[in-house]
């Protein structure tokens, strides 16, 4: 089926016929229309769009009486991963996690997202479709999940008292109490294979063909179309320990928090990468049963983020069961430095989040005992923003009109992203005061941070300490506060634009036009937002136009299927052959004719 949308915003369908031609006749003309087509079995498909993860197409204006019959439009059809979970003995493994751990581009390096997740069926067979062409780590999840002995129903189902009392009926996980300590949780993933030799095992979490951490695992690449098949893994059990000790830290971080143990390499993906987690009771104790001997990773948190990927508007499932206290799904957003279709979620729960803990700690059977985990307070960042001399500022109004529309905010939010793609950073935030200019962002852990700042123009200037942070993380492993950070912002910017011709002089109508900073250090470590690399694609009459800060950059046209490739710095060192440089100022326009090459 095929849709358009003009600028009234009215969708007006059709089918094609058997040629996939289709034309929508007697429109009214209008600045843009919008073509999307959809066909059972492929990705979504758009005019303008280049790849399946695109979102955006590309306009299509009309003027009265004109005929327009360039919509070609291309559909991908999705690969798919199948394969067989058997255990020791060769048996199926039934009802199973199995999950795809997709390779991604963000901030310029690669990083690990969570694709989609499906179950084994009743012979251990297990297939993942709606993938598109990458490269792809395939996961058997298996998580220990403990909670203390004495946790009420409520506690374990994360519902407050008072919602209880007002009807609410929460879903309670099922217990098996281990120990006088601790229960563990049951039903989740699947179920541990049988003691030997009076000693508990479990299956630890693998990757294929048979890796206990992602560095060690295979790689499974697949284009349009490839059905992969034979992607199999087998479950050994093996030995296990009980893991116990104490939190240390500030009673309300302490309180309801959970510890995952995570397997070296996987501290960036979500719920569900750990191999036990528990629940620390009211005096900080926790235990962790059923712990597969190895060198993992403690966390502490209260929120967990990871990157997913669902190109084409997948809407897979790539969640995995949570455990106790968290409350699933808490929030989600798309990456703008990132390959496109690339998103992140966060979970969380209640209580502070300015905290954090992490250690190495390696496990042998039978027993890790009196392990001391210490809790730190996070790093802030805290200063002003100042307003460019013409820049129209926000108003701050105590209350609307009667009748009229709502106030606007008095505070407008800031966060710091992680500036080389490291999801186990999360994004702290805080808050812009309109009517003070102070700000404050904190709970950061350490690591590198982009400062962002929303709800306002650019910002043109980042400094601390009378060093300029426009373009340098934060760099909160230093283990000190950063105070008195001014953030200036404007409404100006820098203008490219002009036509695209191809090597031989000829204008090109169709083609995407990238910018990028003749400074290599920039093509990296730029975190989730931005604003110096740009790629749009031009207009039906083979023009363009980008904004950018003021900077020298580099301007080139490419294929439109290459847009994409504008977060990657090797193709960027490779377009850097065929670009033009072009210096631009704050407010100041200036014209360029983009040349399309090929980059090889």
């Amino acid at each position: 089926s095929t849709n358009a949308r003009g600028f009234s915003g009215v969708v007006l369908r059709l089918e094609t016929d058997s040629a996939g031609r289709f034309v929508f006749s007697r429109l009214p003309a209008t600045p843009a229309y919008y073509v999307h087509v959809l066909h059972f079995g492929y990705f979504d498909g758009g005019y303008g769009r280049d790849v399946p993860a695109a979102t955006e197409g590309r306009p299509i204006p009309l003027a009265d009486g004109q005929w327009f019959n360039g919509a070609r439009i291309q559909l991908w059809k999705p690969a798919s991963i199948a394969g067989r979970v058997v255990d020791e003995a060769g048996e199926p493994v039934v009802g199973a996690f199995v999950r795809v751990l997709p390779q991604v581009l963000v901030a310029g390096l690669t990083q690990t997202a969570a694709g989609p997740i499906t179950r084994t069926d009743d012979r251990g067979m297990y297939r993942i479709g709606g993938l598109a062409p990458g490269k792809f780590i395939v996961s058997f999840p298996s998580v220990q999940i403990a909670v203390p002995a004495d946790a009420s129903p409520l506690a374990l189902a994360n519902v407050p008292p008072e919602r209880y009392a007002a009807g609410f009926m929460p879903t309670i996980p099922n217990t098996v109490a281990v120990d006088g300590a601790a229960s563990l949780v049951v039903g989740s993933y699947a179920v541990s294979p049988p003691p030997r030799d009076g000693r508990a095992q479990a299956y630890p979490p693998i990757f294929y063909p048979s890796a206990r951490t992602i560095a060690d695992a295979g790689i499974v690449e697949v284009r349009h179309g490839d059905e992969r098949g034979g992607v199999d893994l087998q479950l050994r059990p093996e030995a296990t320990a009980r893991v116990s000790g104490r939190v240390v830290g500030p009673a309300e971080a302490v309180a309801g928090l959970t510890l995952r143990l995570v397997p070296r390499g996987s501290e960036g993906l979500g719920l569900g990468s750990e191999v036990a987690s528990a629940l620390v009771g009211a005096n900080g104790a926790f235990t962790m049963l059923h712990v597969p001997v190895g060198d993992y990773t403690l966390l502490s948190g209260r929120s967990t983020m990871q990157y997913r990927y669902a190109p084409g508007g997948s809407n897979l499932q790539t969640e995995l069961p949570s455990p106790p206290a968290y409350s699933g799904a808490s929030g989600a957003g798309n990456v703008g430095g990132a390959t496109a279709g690339v998103g992140y979620t966060v979970n969380s729960h209640a209580g502070d989040r300015t905290h954090w803990g992490r250690m190495s700690l390696s496990v042998a059977a039978p027993e890790v005992k009196d392990v001391v985990f210490d809790l730190k307070p996070g790093i802030a960042v805290r200063g002003r923003v100042v307003w460019e001399s013409g820049s129209p500022q926000p108003m701050m109004v105590v209350s609307g009109a009667a009748g009229g529309p709502p106030p606007p905010p008095t505070n407008y939010p800031l966060w710091a992203d992680p500036a080389d793609g490291n999801s186990e950073l999360g994004l702290p935030t805080g808050t812009y005061n309109i009517k003070t200019h102070e700000f404050e962002v904190t709970g950061l852990r350490p690591g590198l941070y982009r400062l962002r700042i929303g709800g306002t123009p650019s910002a043109k200037s980042i400094v601390w300490n009378g060093r300029d942070m426009t373009y340098e993380p934060f760099d909160a492993s230093q283990g000190h506060d950063f105070d008195g950070v001014v953030v200036t912002v404007t409404d100006k910017t820098g203008t490219i634009e002009g036509s695209v011709r191809d090597e031989s002089g000829n204008r090109v109508q169709t083609a995407a036009v990238l910018a990028f900073p003749t400074d290599r250090t920039r093509w990296s470590r730029f975190g989730f937002s931005p604003t110096h690399l740009k790629s749009v694609q031009t207009a039906s009459d083979g023009t363009y136009k980008v904004s950018l800060p003021a900077g020298e950059y580099h301007v080139v046209a490419v294929d439109v299927g290459r847009a994409g490739s504008l977060y990657d710095p090797a193709f960027l060192a490779a377009a850097v052959r065929g670009a033009d440089v072009v210096r631009v100022d704050w407010g100041e326009t200036k014209a360029q004719v983009a040349t399309l090459r090929v980059i090889r």
